[in-house]
């Protein structure tokens, strides 16, 4: 293979630290290289994480930030002042998480011949709005002025960003590819029983599945007050949380001078539910594909979200999913009632959706079915790393 091309993505938070868009830049890389690109990440130092280490072919500089008011623009002007130092500019530069903040450190890449793109993985200012106003436009002209590209993960934000004035050729669409040979459907029912077994799940229980930070964000608390009413109809129910902790106090509480964390919130009301000991909170997991594929259906009642790879993790599996309104892109998982489930965010809607989709064991194969067969069409990871592979090699060759 010819000199692999090297491309620098800075990225607030990063690897063992968990976050949707660098996480999944992390899985790419493996087939990036194979593809001839090679990732390094700048991301900011937290706890006991090393200066530099090697992941999965990823070179990980960490640099210490301090306590600022915007951690990624601290950590891109820590990045500039890094290449500027050792005049080892980079032949393509990504940011994740960019903010108005990071436009001066932008230009300075650029002043040195440098292409720069960044990721929308999150709905732009102004969605659902039919009048965009001017000072909305301008903060994201000034926004994303300094970039050659803006990639975004849907066509809904592509139109968004447009209204906003950044200029169609600017403006890439590439959506949230999926390993579809990872994330694969169970071949039988009796692997799936063996699946189970090994995980020590019952293999008669009705296994709810949630995936994501255990915070008031994503839901959980809607999830947990939905809980009595379906243990009620569907007494072998059982939710599995699988995600960390999200250890920020619980807004919600005003009267104590220590507000307990969301996740203590949570574990405390437990013991007023029925069944308490049925809703299982495993942290993270290593295998996370193999509680998809053991599960009868997966639930994300977001409160807000942009267009979480997770949904589209368990759709590859043929796991029928239920999600809230409050996703950005959800036509990009497909038509709602044929490959996904929406649920309002209130318990009673959530507990309503789960007890009648897990007892309509035709409508389960329907939606896991066609929820694959979307994700192979649209999402296949092979298919979104040409395109990528394909736009850094294009930006590299940009005069210098």
């Amino acid at each position: 293979m010819d000199k692999l091309l090297d491309i620098w993505l800075v990225s607030e938070y990063f690897y063992p630290t968990l976050a949707g868009a660098a996480e999944r830049f992390r899985r790419y890389a493996p087939g990036l290289e194979k593809r001839g690109i090679h990732v390094n990440v700048l991301t900011i130092k937290n706890g006991s994480a090393p200066d530099y280490e090697e992941i999965e072919g990823i070179s990980i500089q960490r640099v210490i930030v301090g306590n600022s008011k915007v951690p990624s623009a601290a950590l891109l002007s820590k990045s500039i002042h890094l290449f500027r130092k050792t005049g080892q500019w980079p032949k393509v530069l990504q940011i994740l998480s960019h903010t108005i903040n990071g436009v001066s450190n932008v230009w300075w890449a650029r002043f040195h011949r440098v292409p720069a793109l960044t990721s929308v993985t999150t709905m732009p200012i102004g969605v659902g709005s039919e009048k965009i106003r001017l000072k909305t436009i301008i903060h994201q002209w000034i926004r994303y002025s300094p970039f050659n590209l803006v990639i975004a993960s849907s066509g809904i934000m592509a139109r968004v960003l447009m209204k906003q004035g950044i200029h169609k050729n600017r403006i890439k669409v590439i959506p949230n590819g999926v390993n579809i040979y990872k994330f694969r459907p169970i071949e039988t029912v009796e692997r799936k029983r063996e699946l189970r077994k090994s995980l020590g799940i019952d293999v008669d229980d009705e296994i709810i599945l949630f995936v994501g930070f255990i915070s008031e964000k994503k839901g959980v608390d809607i999830l947990t007050d939905a809980w009595p009413e379906i243990i009620s109809k569907r007494p072998k129910a059982k939710i599995l949380f699988v995600g960390p902790q999200k250890d920020k106090p619980y807004q919600n509480i005003i009267t104590a001078e220590d507000k307990p964390s969301f996740y203590e919130h949570i574990i405390g009301k437990l013991s007023s539910y029925p069944s308490p000991q049925r809703m299982i909170f495993l942290g993270e997991v290593n295998n996370v594909e193999d509680f998809m594929r053991a599960a009868d259906v997966f639930v994300l009642p977001s409160k807000m979200e942009g267009m979480p790879n997770v949904v589209a993790e368990a759709m590859a599996t043929g796991l029928p999913c239920i999600v809230s309104p409050n996703i950005g892109v959800l036509t990009e998982f497909g038509v709602p009632g044929r490959e996904f489930l929406i649920s309002q965010n209130n318990s009673e809607s959530l507990s309503k959706a789960i007890v009648d989709l897990i007892s309509n064991k035709k409508r389960l194969f329907e939606i896991g079915s066609s929820a694959r067969l979307w994700v192979e069409n649209h999402l296949d990871l092979d298919l979104v790393l040409d395109q990528y592979a394909e736009t850094y090699q294009a930006l590299s060759s940009w005069a210098r």
